[in-house]
Formats: structure tokens, C-alpha cells, sequence
């Protein structure tokens, strides 16, 4: 490429021809000499041509290390890591030539080329020297090689295994720490230096144990949140967030100083992004304090005993009185999505009411009780959203008072004349029903009542929440199989306001008419049986709303949004599955998701009457079946089959070997996101136990799934996400056992699981062993030996007739478990017995 400077700048012209020659110049130049028009570009980067064009040459070059997906990153880096090692040298050594550049863009694109070969090479235990440089020149007297080399160890640090940084983690802390000190006047170098510091404290345990470095380190960033550049304390703040997450344990000799910097900065910053950092280091705190308080309690840890410092209870009066300033600085004219000081204030608030419970009401409930009928409309919107937000956490007794004494004052509120009130009163009588549904008594047709007059008065994004809290409300009150409920005598005057406030002109903004629409199908769904007849006067309304939604494709995204939306309105009937089925005709993932997890309803409703609509349905249901890559949506068709086969039995033997076939390739797939593989193995037993012996065929393939799924172990036993996942596997593979062993019975034909018979001992014997187990999954581990006793008999005798397994039931008997558990392990032991 003879001049790549103007095929650079070239590439930007509003010519669209030529734009579009250029682009392809610099493709067929990538295409066709990769290591050349990489050095090409790096040269162009490091040179003293315009800004513009040294600017795209960076970004070109981090073009060809990412992608929109996985797959294209992979194939990007392996083509760098098949380069001549002199080619990738050479670039490399301008790059780094380049972080020492007056210009601000091609230090910054240095940075970030810098990171993009890091992530590639660090893991590959290549370019050794990187972070040692980075770190020297993070200490050099020239301002701009330190500033971008601090940069590239904040990219590095922040997207890196922090494994692969172990070694030189040492050198990160005390190159970013020096930057970042008191006397560092540059406040573009303190940036990016605290910045680091954020992105490098994930291993800094090992200075966090040493006190004089821990004290030196925390002593700079209580310095950094007194900066007078405003992003400089913004990261200090999210530093100090990230230490009470991390190091706990470590913070008594430095809280006082947080204490007093936090609480200075939420009552006197101007700057939002700090106020929110210093709310936030409260509410992280609360989290752990409550997290921590669970496990003392757990472990009989009490006083000085127990990991919990009560931090947050110790400053109490005066974080009560520095968030409830953050509650009176609402933002009028800002989404309602939108994250401000108000809301960071509310949120800590509530974390903090979990965590120190009862202590709160005493302090918080004065200062609601003189402003929440202030006359300013500020003061009366924060005590309401504080008197909500304290709701959970002290006990019933605790706030029985206050709350009778406020259900009047937020009644009148839904008729205040400002908005903000009106809509956080809705909120916060949700909250009401959510926590404390008793203490509403007789008050509950009343509170009705005032919702749907201000409903039809109030603007969308107030209705919106009004038909949330009916949503909360009804859910308050689900009744299950009884025969009336408290919502009875107001459950058609609901319905009916809100099918009305779903048809308002302004119904698409805010969201409105899926909040109604949601709203009506939590009360749909919690009725009782006295309003079953009502119900059924809705299909009419359901199938017309929906009709005319299918009959209208959706044109933008709203519009799309809105589809999904109504399409997922469906409940009961012949019509309502007539549109399912046309709805699971539909490309869009959410919508099916949707629509199969209310045929999923509707199955467990007819049960056996289902079979008329099977023909038609499992050709859809089988595509979402196959469609692992929308592994939610896999998910919820997977659970349909389960919903199938309890409702319809041998009439799912058709489709078993389509089912069974499709389930085993995704087990098989190591590309299958594992989330789908538990209900899989779920669905073999039900599966097996609805169709009985014409699930033999079947039996030897799924048998090998389930033996290897049962020896899968945790790569990291402190990884709670791991730990949860490996239980939940476990729980579906006892159950995918359980019913092949539950249908076989019924045809005589368990004998032909026998040699899966020490598999299975094994796998209740490893459960049984691991101190993570939960409850669920013992009970299930329990229910598999009293089902091969049952199911087996005699055969069985030399494994289970023993005295070993019959001390593991009296433990479990004796556990603290629930009665269910323990009525399971009587009767696995009541059939063990008999076979001795």
C-alpha cells in the first residue's frame, strides 16, 4: 500500500465511493500480507503523521485482535499467535515505543493494543517482560510514558486471570500506589493510577495481610477521596467499595477514617458519580454484615466470636441522617431507570434495614413521621420511600404501629398532586403487601379501591406502578386450591380497571400495558376457585387483544416489545391454544419462551385432555427443543416435555426417540451452555416414567449419560455459582434415576437397570460426603435407595441391607431437616429393613 496515511483518512470520507474503496484497500491489504500491514500500521500509530490518521491506525489494529463473538476473537488471536515471533516482536517493540508519545490518542491506542496482546500472550507464559516494564515505566519522571503505562496495567489487570499476575503483583501495587500518593500533583496520572489500583486490589491479599503495607495502601486512597479532581475520588470511593467486599476482615483500624470521609462526601459532594461511590461503600458493607450475620448465626458464633463487626450499626444515627439528604435530592425530570442519588440512598437504606433489623425503626421512623405529611413535596416523597424501604428486616412486631398508623397517609397520597409521590406511595404500599400483609386487616378492600381511582387519573408511568402493586398484591394473597380469598369480592373490579388502563391512548409509554397485563395475569393465576367463572369471560378479551396483535406484524422495536408482551397474555381453552400455536410459529426467542411456558400451564391444568392439541403442538415444541444456542428458551421447552409426559403418559411414546435423540446430542455438545444439561436429565425420568417399557430402547444410552454426569467435581470448591450448579446437576441425575427405576417397575422390567445399581450407590455416597450438600438433594439421594429397595427387591439386598445404610438413614432421620425429608428417610429404611 503505497500511502496508507490517505487510505486511512480516506476511510472516513463522507464520499461514500470514496469510503468504500478505501475500506476495501485496507481489507485486501490485511488479506493479503497480514504481518506487513500490521507493522504498517503500528509504524503509522508511533509516527508524526495527523492525529486522525495515527488514531484509525490504532483502532485498526484492535480491530484485528476482537470480534462481536467468541468464536471470531479465538479465530483473530490464533492468527496472531501464528506469526513469525520477529514480526510480532517488531510490532510489540513500537507499540511500546509509542507509549512515550506526546499524543494523547496514540499513548491511549498503545494502552490499548498493549492489553489486546497481553490477553493472548500473559497465558500463553510469553512476553515474560511486559509487566515489569509497564511497572518501571509507571515510575519514570516522563509524564506520559507513566500515564499510559499505568493505563495498559489498569486494561491489563481488569480483564486478566489474576493468576497469571501473581508473580508481579508486588510491582503492580507499588507502581500504581506511588502514582497514585498525596504529593502526586498530575491528576491525569492519579487517575489512571487509582484506576489501576481498582482494577489490581483483587490480588492485593497478600498486602492486605502485611500491616504496613496494608496501612500505606489504605492511607492513599483515603487521601484520593479528598482529591480535587472529581474521577479521582469517584475511583477511590468504588476502591474502598471493592475492600469492604474483599478484605473485610481487615478494616477495623481504618473504618473510622472511611466513616468520616463517606459521610462528608454523601452529605457535602456536588459531583453525583462520588456521592454514589460513598452510598455505595455502605450498602456493600450492609451486604456483607447481613452475609456474615447469617453465617455466625448459623455456626453459633456469637460476641467476639463472630466475623461481623457490626459496622453499620455502629454508625447508624449518622448514616440514617446523612441518606435521608440523599432521599430529598430526587431528579424530577429523569427516567425512571435512571440511577441517582435518591435511589442510591433509598437502596442503601433498605440493605441497611436488613442488616441491622429492628435497630433501625427507632432511629428512622421519627423522621418519616414529620415528613411524610410535609408540606414540601420532596420531604414527603423521601419519608415515604424510606418507611418503604425499611419494611423488610425489623420484625412485625417492630412496625405493626407505624405501619397501621401510615396506611391512611398513603392512601391520601395517591391523590398528592405530585407525581414523584404518588408514584413511590404506590411502590411503597406494594412493599406493604410484600412484607406485611397482615398488618393491612380490614383495609385491604379500601386500599383497592384508592389504587384504581388514582389508576384512571394518574399519568403512565404512575399507572404503571399502580398495576404493580396489584400485581403484589394479589400475589400476597394467592390462594391455591381454596374455594374464596380475601380478593374475591374485588377480583372482577380489578380485572376490569385493568384491562381499561391496558386500552388508554397513552398505554405504550412506561410500559403500561404489559404492567396491566402482568397485573391481570398474577390475579388470574392467584384467584380463587369462586372466581373461575370470571376467568373464563376474559379468553373473549385475551383472543381478541391478540388476534389483532398477530393481524399487525410489529414494525420497530417498540413495536416488537409490545408483540412479545401481549402475545404472552394466553391462560386456559381451545382458542387460547390455537393462538400458542401460531405464536410458536414466531423467530422471536422471547415470545416462545413465553408462549411454551403458558402451554406449559395449560398442560398441567386439562392434564389428560391436552392429547387433542399433541399433534399440532410437538412439532414446535420440538424446534425449540433443538435450539440450544436460545438456551433459555431450550430450557423451558425441555421443562414442557417433563409438563407432557406427567399429563398424557404412553401417549408420548411417538415422540420419545426425536425427544430422547435431541436431549442426548446437547448432552453430548461441549458448546451446549450447561444450564440446559440438569433439567435434561430430569426429563429422562419423566419421560421413563410416562412411557414405561417403551423407554428400553432408550435405556443402555441414557444409563451411560447419567453415570458419567455423576462423576462430574467442582474445579473451584470456594465458587458458590459451582457449588450451586454441581447440586443442582446432582438433584436431576437422582431424579432421572428415580423415575427410569419408577417406570420400569410398572412393567416388570427394573431388573434391567441392575448394573447401574453400584453407579448410583456411588453417587449417593459421594453426596452424602460433601459438606455443601443441601437439603433438596439429600432428600433426593434418600428417595433413590428407598426406590431401588422398592423397585429391586432382593437383588438389591447385598448393597443395601447393611448396617451402613441404615445409619445413614437414622442420620438423616435425626437430621435437622424438614418432615418431608425425614418421612423419606423413614420409608427408604422401612424398605431396606424388610429386605434384611
Amino acid at each position: 500500500m503505497a500511502d496508507l496515511t490517505s487510505v486511512l483518512l480516506a476511510a472516513q470520507s463522507e464520499n461514500q465511493a470514496v469510503r468504500v474503496a478505501a475500506e476495501q484497500q485496507l481489507k485486501q491489504a490485511e488479506q493479503q500480507n497480514l504481518p506487513q500491514y500490521l507493522v504498517a500500521l503500528a509504524q503509522e500509530l508511533g509516527s508524526d503523521h495527523p492525529v486522525l490518521s495515527r488514531r484509525l491506525a490504532g483502532l485498526n489494529i484492535k480491530n484485528l485482535f476482537t470480534g462481536k463473538d467468541e468464536g471470531v476473537v479465538a479465530e483473530q488471536q490464533a492468527r496472531w499467535v501464528a506469526l513469525d515471533v520477529a514480526i510480532k516482536g517488531q510490532v510489540k517493540t513500537i507499540i511500546m515505543q509509542v507509549l512515550s508519545s506526546p499524543v494523547a490518542d496514540a499513548r491511549h491506542s498503545a494502552a490499548q493494543i498493549i492489553n489486546c496482546i497481553a490477553q493472548i500472550e500473559l497465558p500463553r507464559k510469553e512476553w515474560p517482560e511486559l509487566m515489569p516494564t509497564l511497572c518501571q515505566n509507571a515510575t519514570t519522571t516522563n509524564e506520559f510514558l507513566r500515564q499510559s503505562s499505568l493505563e495498559a496495567i489498569g486494561y491489563i489487570c481488569e480483564e486478566i486471570d489474576d493468576e497469571l499476575l501473581a508473580a508481579s503483583s508486588n510491582q503492580i501495587l507499588t507502581a500504581v500506589v506511588s502514582a497514585a500518593t498525596p504529593d502526586q500533583a498530575n491528576m491525569d496520572i492519579k487517575r489512571i493510577a487509582v484506576q489501576a489500583l481498582l482494577n489490581s486490589l483483587s490480588f492485593a491479599k497478600g498486602a492486605f495481610e502485611r500491616e504496613v503495607e496494608r496501612t500505606y495502601l489504605m492511607r492513599v486512597l483515603l487521601e484520593a477521596t479528598r482529591a480535587p479532581d472529581n474521577k479521582v475520588k469517584e475511583y477511590a470511593f468504588q476502591c474502598l467499595v471493592k475492600v469492604a467486599s474483599l478484605y473485610y476482615s481487615k478494616l477495623d483500624a481504618y473504618i473510622q477514617g472511611i466513616f468520616n470521609m463517606t459521610i462528608l462526601a454523601i452529605k457535602n459532594e456536588t459531583e453525583q458519580a462520588v456521592v454514589l461511590q460513598a452510598i455505595e461503600f455502605w450498602s456493600t458493607l450492609a451486604e456483607v454484615e447481613t452475609q456474615l450475620a447469617a453465617q455466625a448465626e448459623e455456626e453459633g458464633k456469637t460476641g467476639a466470636n463472630s466475623p461481623c463487626k457490626n459496622y453499620v450499626l455502629g454508625a447508624l444515627q449518622y448514616l440514617i441522617e446523612a441518606l435521608w439528604t440523599t432521599l430529598l435530592k430526587q431528579e424530577e425530570d429523569e427516567d425512571e431507570d435512571t440511577w441517582n442519588i435518591s435511589c442510591g440512598g433509598g437502596t442503601c437504606l433498605a440493605l441497611i434495614s436488613l442488616c441491622v433489623r429492628d435497630a433501625i425503626v427507632p432511629i428512622i421512623m421519627p423522621v418519616i413521621s414529620q415528613n411524610i405529611q410535609n408540606s414540601e413535596w420532596r420531604a414527603r416523597e423521601a419519608a415515604t420511600l424510606a418507611f418503604g424501604s425499611v419494611l423488610e428486616g425489623p420484625a412485625r412486631a417492630s412496625l405493626h404501629t407505624f405501619i397501621v398508623a401510615a396506611l391512611p397517609i398513603l392512601m391520601k397520597h395517591m391523590a398528592d398532586p405530585n407525581d414523584m409521590v404518588k408514584d413511590t406511595t404506590a411502590w411503597a404500599l406494594g412493599r406493604i403487601f410484600q412484607h406485611h400483609k397482615e398488618e393491612v386487616g380490614e383495609n385491604l378492600h379500601n386500599v383497592i379501591a384508592t389504587l384504581f381511582t388514582a389508576l384512571d387519573t394518574s399519568s403512565s408511568l404512575v399507572s404503571a406502578n399502580i398495576c404493580w402493586a396489584v400485581h403484589i398484591i394479589a400475589e400476597s394473597y394467592d390462594s391455591g386450591d381454596s374455594a374464596t380469598s380475601p380478593m374475591s369480592p374485588v377480583f372482577q373490579y380489578c380485572v376490569q380497571g385493568l384491562i381499561k388502563a391496558s386500552q388508554r391512548k397513552d398505554a405504550d409509554d412506561d410500559k403500561l400495558r404489559c404492567s396491566a397485563y402482568a397485573a391481570i395475569n398474577t390475579l388470574v393465576h392467584c384467584c380463587a376457585k369462586d372466581c373461575i367463572t370470571y376467568v373464563s369471560a376474559l379468553v373473549p378479551v385475551c383472543v381478541q387483544k391478540i388476534q389483532t396483535t398477530l393481524a399487525a406484524p410489529p414494525k420497530d422495536s417498540d413495536e416488537k416489545r409490545e408483540f412479545a408482551e401481549t402475545q404472552a397474555l394466553l391462560t386456559v381453552a381451545d382458542a387460547l391454544m390455537f393462538l400458542y400455536l401460531q405464536i410458536l410459529g414466531s423467530t422471536n426467542s422471547s415470545v416462545n419462551e413465553e408462549a411454551l411456558m403458558a402451554v406449559g400451564s395449560l398442560c398441567n391444568a386439562v392434564e389428560g385432555d391436552f392429547v387433542k392439541y399433541l399433534g399440532h403442538f410437538m412439532p414446535r415444541l420440538l424446534v425449540g427443543l433443538r435450539n440450544s444456542a436460545e438456551y433459555e428458551a431450550c430450557c423451558v421447552a425441555i421443562g414442557v416435555v417433563g409438563d407432557l409426559c406427567r399429563a398424557l403418559a404412553n401417549h408420548m411414546t411417538p415422540y420419545a426417540a426425536e425427544i430422547v435423540k435431541i436431549l442426548l446430542d446437547h448432552l453430548l455438545n461441549p458448546e451446549v451452555d450447561r444450564s440446559i444439561k440438569p433439567p435434561i436429565f430430569s426429563t429422562f425420568g419423566d419421560l421413563a416414567m410416562s412411557i414405561a417399557g417403551d423407554f428400553l430402547p432408550f435405556l443402555p444410552s441414557v444409563i451411560q449419560m447419567l453415570q458419567q454426569a455423576s462423576v462430574a467435581k467442582l474445579e473451584d470448591s470456594e465458587d458458590d455459582d459451582q457449588i450451586d450448579y454441581l447440586n443442582q446437576l446432582r438433584e436431576s441425575i437422582c431424579e432421572g434415576y428415580t423415575g427410569i427405576l419408577q417406570g420400569l417397575r410398572a412393567c416388570n422390567r427394573a431388573n434391567d437397570v441392575i448394573s447401574a445399581v453400584e453407579p448410583m450407590l456411588s453417587l449417593v455416597s459421594v453426596v452424602l460426603d460433601d459438606p455443601n450438600k443441601t437439603e433438596s438433594l439429600t432428600r433426593c439421594v434418600v428417595g433413590l435407595l428407598g426406590d431401588l429397595a422398592h423397585s429391586l427387591g432382593p437383588n438389591v439386598k447385598r448393597w443395601l441391607a447393611t448396617a451402613a445404610v441404615i445409619k445413614v438413614l437414622d442420620d438423616v432421620r435425626a437430621a435437622d431437616y424438614s418432615e418431608t425429608t425425614q418421612n423419606i428417610a423413614t420409608w427408604a429404611k422401612e424398605l431396606i429393613t424388610q429386605l434384611m
